[in-house]
């Protein structure tokens, strides 16, 4: 689907805005009601604004630290985000207020305030490095130790992007920081990136993140930086929209759950033995379905494809495998109980470790206790219970409209599993895939 089409989609009397190349200044209020849905920028990209500002106006006095600042984002593109002024608690640091757009997100409107400085002597005792909570941002020769002051979470436990024992500030905020640092000129010496996000842990208590082992704060999360205002109807009638355009297509559908898995997907088609079995396939076949896999399901239903390949990794398949219709984490904790019952059931010889996987926060976290070999075995019990729990959200009331006529045939379907980093793992087709 284009941008155009996109920026179209309308619910409720209302379109996804474009994304902006530049935000307004925003004190805080309740923003009132706009024609259209208006995209955000995540707390990560918070925390690289604030730290750049930072860097510039150590350059240049004379740099307005409530003005605004250039951006360069995970897409390729720059830009402008405004600043706020400072706070009284947090001399000398950088301030940004966190607008998430019209996402239902509880950040928004908090403000984040970070300071980078140089390492002092006295901050390296033995290591030469800082406290060892921080986490390493490597620009050039120089290197940044990201420091919470206040209400970025700690990693307790295994399983997550961040590691354990240091701030939970994900790998994509550390590239999207390096990247600006670098563009900006920083690439020597050693500097300590503090960050204070004065309401980070109470508002960490209105999320999961103490069920997945971050402790006493937020995660800092992102990957383009860009927040996409997640309008459950306006989401869903994008994705019927494009499986409209894939369904002129092709007669086959790849629903995927993200950037990583929509990659994976799109190389994995492209070998020789899928394109026998597939077909070549557009990029309009690829469809980015988030958390909506019912809607998304019934809508391929509903424009008679043949054959629907959903692509995800382990944490969706185990949702997928409990039956959930939505998948979004607000919705769904992860279906540990479901996961706990199935390895007894494959493994009962591994029964002295099912207190200790009681335990584990994810999907991942308890996948660590396993071989390739036993993984791929617990894989295919839930792609199976997935697969056969896909033709059900097809078959529910709401897959008809009414007004096209009876529904189509059910589709074939299949799973193509990803590991974490968004590399195929496996492949699980239903029995009428691979023949129809």
């Amino acid at each position: 689907m284009t941008a155009e089409e996109q920026s179209s989609t309308q619910q409720d009397g209302r379109l996804l805005a474009p994304i902006p190349d530049a935000w307004e200044y925003w004190d805080g209020t309740p923003l009132p009601k706009s024609g259209a849905l208006r995209w955000g920028y995540t707390s990560g990209a918070c925390v690289t604004a604030a730290l750049a500002a930072s860097w510039l106006a150590r350059k240049d006095p004379a740099f307005d630290t409530a003005g605004s600042v250039s951006l360069l984002f995970g897409d390729g593109q720059v830009r402008s985000l405004p600043l706020s002024p400072g706070l009284p608690q947090f001399p000398g640091y950088c301030v940004i207020r966190k607008n998430a757009g019209d996402d239902p997100d509880c950040t928004h409107g908090m403000l984040v305030a970070c300071r980078l400085r140089p390492l002092e002597a006295c901050e390296t005792p033995d290591t030469g490095e800082p406290d060892a909570k921080d986490v390493l941002c490597q620009v050039g020769e120089a290197r940044v130790w990201l420091h919470n002051v206040c209400g970025v979470g700690l990693v307790t436990l295994d399983g997550l992007d961040c590691q354990r024992g240091h701030w939970a500030i994900n790998p994509g905020v550390v590239r999207m920081l390096a990247a600006n640092l670098t563009r900006l000129g920083l690439n020597e010496g050693n500097w300590v990136g503090d960050i204070a996000i004065p309401q980070g842990e109470a508002l960490a208590a209105r999320t999961l993140n103490t069920t997945l082992g971050v402790m006493h704060g937020l995660s800092l999360l992102g990957t383009t930086g860009l927040v996409r205002p997640f309008s459950h109807d306006a989401y869903v009638a994008s994705v019927r929209l494009a499986l409209r355009c894939a369904a002129q297509l092709s007669d086959t559908a790849v629903l995927c759950t993200g950037t990583r898995t929509r990659q994976a997907a799109s190389t994995w088609c492209e070998q020789p033995a899928q394109r026998a079995l597939l077909g070549h396939l557009a990029g309009e076949s690829f469809v980015a379905i988030a958390d909506f896999l019912g809607e998304s399901l019934r809508a391929a239903r509903e424009c008679a494809l043949k054959k629907v390949l959903v692509c995800c990794m382990p944490g969706k398949l185990l949702k997928y495998a409990a039956g959930c219709d939505n998948t979004h984490a607000h919705k769904v904790t992860q279906a540990l109980e479901l996961l706990l019952d199935t390895i007894a059931d494959i493994f009962p010889e591994r029964s002295n470790l099912a207190r200790e996987l009681a335990d584990q926060p994810s999907m991942r976290a308890v996948l660590a206790f396993f071989s390739a070999e036993e993984q791929t075995r617990l894989f295919t019990r839930l792609a199976n219970l997935a697969l056969k729990n896909f033709a059900a959200l097809c078959s529910a009331e709401t897959a008809c409209t009414g007004t096209r006529g009876p529904c189509a045939d059910m589709p074939s379907f299949a799973i193509l599993l990803t590991d974490f980093a968004g590399t195929p793992l496996h492949f699980f087709p239903d029995q009428a895939f691979c023949s129809c």
